[in-house]
């Protein structure tokens, strides 16, 4: 991707296994680290907002950590003979009966 001979210099904390998650594919990719930040802030202006969608978990959930471990021990209870469900509210039920 060719750079900007124009630009500035910015600071930015990255959690070491996110950066390490994801510097192989933008080297795959022949991308430096600044230019996918480039191509983010691009996608953002012309979307004018976050370029992937921002959700806040189900409700009745206190994060999608609580959320995926629901649906996992719900898969182990249909696993181990439970009946299908189809809702979260029937998840939710389901969960307390075990």
């Amino acid at each position: 991707m060719p750079t900007n001979t124009k630009s500035s210099s910015t600071h930015m904390r990255i959690k070491p296994e996110v950066k390490a998650n994801a510097m192989p594919i933008l080297n795959h990719l022949h991308l430096s680290l600044g230019d996918y930040v480039n191509m983010a802030l691009t996608a953002l202006t012309i979307e004018r907002g976050i370029p992937f969608e921002l959700k806040l978990p189900p409700v009745g959930f206190a994060s999608w950590q609580d959320f995926e471990n629901d649906i996992i021990e719900a898969q182990t209870a249909i696993a181990n003979g439970a009946t299908t469900i189809k809702s979260s509210a029937e998840l939710k039920r389901a969960l307390e009966e075990l």
